[in-house]
């Protein structure tokens, strides 16, 4: 869960995601007491929109809980470490300055002194990503994680200082990813379009707890436990980030003419729906295209998982040849 949607579930609203670091674990109870007895189950008889809501109340308490505790040890322990390391980069600096102007002609010093430097300000930087990615989301990690793989191997070849690099911080974001999920349990539901598309709503069993997973969203959290929603796809089917259907269609020219003698459209089957593709809304272009708006699965709201009232859209993506 995002610190900003933590924020919001909980009604804090004097602290922001970059001062909430500030606020006492007891005032942080407070706010989560209020809205446990605002939208307990208890209270709610029936309601499943309010046991939901507890569920996301819990989790927001439990990601902000572990980003303040997070955030006072990290402060507590690297204090003395952050200045004694900076310490050491002054000296470093210091030595490289008076090697400099006081043994000019001894290339060999120079460069060590350089190399030293370099060194230090390494292992530093690495402590300062460290620290940085630790109160990061498991979500966001996985996804910063995969992005780099991506990116480092699309690049062309680089310096190997710059290669270095790459490999250092995507060693880091594993290194803390594996760290964070030995604490919890994965659970993956494998839904298909039509659940989706239908807005269904899975019950999954967690230590003899009902947990109601809407299978429209992509991840959500049970205290320590992460549930990942995979649907399975048809090959022509993508769903991007805000939950748009992208169906890749191929046909001919030739097929399109008949078509348009034939006074017909186009029709593709879309789980338990046929779609219908007006031909005269298409151009003789070899790609193109073509949307459906607010058909498709529900966009995700984090203040109300429940919520499929709002609709994205398909897109159909036509080549022809």
């Amino acid at each position: 869960m995002k610190i900003s949607e933590a924020l919001t579930i909980l009604n804090i609203t004097n602290y922001s995601i970059h001062t909430i670091h500030n606020i006492s674990l007891n005032e942080l109870k407070k706010y989560y007491h209020i809205q446990c007895i605002i939208y307990h189950p208890d209270k709610n008889n029936r309601d499943e929109d309010a046991t939901l809501l507890f569920q996301n109340i819990n989790c927001a308490y439990t990601t902000l809980k572990e980003l303040i505790t997070s955030y006072n040890e990290n402060n507590e322990n690297n204090e003395n470490n952050e200045n004694n390391t900076n310490d050491d980069l002054l000296v470093l600096f210091f030595n490289f300055i008076i090697n400099f102007y006081s043994n000019s002609d001894n290339v060999a010093n120079f460069k060590q002194d350089i190399n030293n430097f370099k060194i230090k300000a390494h292992i530093h930087i690495k402590a300062l990503l460290t620290n940085l990615f630790e109160y990061f989301s498991i979500a966001i990690l996985e996804d910063l994680y995969h992005y780099l793989l991506h990116y480092k191997k699309n690049q062309n070849d680089n310096t190997n200082d710059n290669t270095n690099i790459y490999n250092a911080i995507i060693e880091i974001i594993k290194t803390i990813l594996e760290e964070k999920l030995e604490d919890h349990s994965i659970y993956i539901l494998t839904p298909n379009l039509l659940n989706l598309l239908n807005s269904e709503i899975y019950k999954l069993e967690i230590n003899e707890a009902i947990v109601y997973i809407p299978l429209w969203h992509n991840e959500m959290k049970f205290e320590n436990n992460i549930i990942k929603i995979e649907p399975l796809l048809d090959d022509a089917i993508t769903i991007d980030e805000h939950n748009n259907i992208h169906y890749t269609y191929y046909n001919k020219y030739s097929n399109i003419i008949d078509l348009v003698n034939a006074k017909s459209n186009i029709f593709i089957d879309l789980a338990d729906q046929t779609i219908e593709i007006n031909i005269s809304d298409l151009k003789f272009s070899p790609y193109q295209i073509y949307s459906v708006k607010h058909k498709g699965i529900p966009k995700i709201n984090t203040l109300n998982i429940l919520d499929n009232t709002h609709k994205a859209d398909i897109y159909f993506h036509i080549h022809l040849s």
